[in-house]
């Protein structure tokens, strides 16, 4: 089975959430799709994390 020996901080990304100011540290395992479907039939993709301050969802890009 894989274990973690070390993670590389250079790894982990940050963004800051425009709603409460928290700055969170996050990689890119965490986070999560969310799928927008419109009255019209189409959607759309985007990515989130869930702040640990307020618990509002924060936008984010996903890096390939």
């Amino acid at each position: 089975m894989a274990r973690i020996i070390k993670i590389d901080p250079e790894s982990e990304l940050k963004v800051t959430h425009k709603v409460c100011g928290a700055e969170i540290g996050y990689f890119q395992n965490e986070i999560a799709k969310g799928i927008y479907h419109d009255y019209g039939g189409d959607s759309e993709i985007w990515y989130y994390l869930i702040c640990p301050h307020c618990g509002e969802k924060v936008e984010v890009k996903k890096k390939w």
